[in-house]
């Protein structure tokens, strides 16, 4: 047998998984190479002596229950918890958001939005008399549409495709750690 299985073997006596068959392999090997005779003289040496380690009862020194209470106490103080005004601020801040991308979604896709609305009767008188009126100002939204197109542009040509998943990531990230966070302060 070579050495490699007879350290494979000593560590299956040292875990108490050793068969008879082995353990006869096991001790023929060791009576003929002194370095894996002595490699299972020093494990098992260490095996005893955790035996014995494991018997004795360690206590805990005196008062070291509470210290460690107090400690655990003295963090949980510490925890920041958002103020009233903190919490509506980052409720405010979610709700502009929303209604930002809401208004974007409808300003991109307005013809689209407006012809659906003519299949409906009763949207198609109204729309009939509100849709020349926003022809008039057909020119504010367009400079509206070219800002917002303009700003976007310039973030994407500021901004590479990967810093653009990080920004995303960012807002969404502070927008669920400000949600999560007033949900926990809430059921305190």
């Amino acid at each position: 047998m070579d050495c490699k299985k007879a350290e494979n073997l000593i560590m299956k006596y040292m875990d108490g998984e050793l068969s008879p068959e082995d353990a006869q392999l096991l001790n023929d090997h060791i009576k003929l190479c002194e370095k894996c005779r002595e490699e299972f003289f020093v494990f098992d040496a260490m095996m005893q002596n955790a035996a014995e380690v494991s018997k004795e009862v360690i206590r805990a020194p005196e008062g070291f229950e509470k210290a460690v209470m107090s400690k655990i106490h003295t963090e949980e103080e510490k925890q920041y918890a958002y103020s009233r005004n903190d919490r509506l601020r980052m409720i405010c801040i979610s709700i502009i958001l929303c209604f930002f991308a809401i208004g974007y979604f409808l300003i991109k896709n307005k013809e689209a939005l407006i012809a659906k609305l003519y299949e409906y009767p009763a949207f198609a008188q109204y729309l009939n008399e509100v849709v020349p009126f926003s022809q008039n100002i057909q020119s504010y939204e367009n400079s509206a549409l070219n800002a917002v197109e303009g700003v976007f542009s310039y973030a994407d040509r500021l901004l590479s495709v990967s810093g653009m998943f990080l920004l995303a990531f960012i807002v969404i990230g502070v927008c669920v750690y400000g949600v999560l966070r007033f949900r926990g302060n809430r059921h305190r």
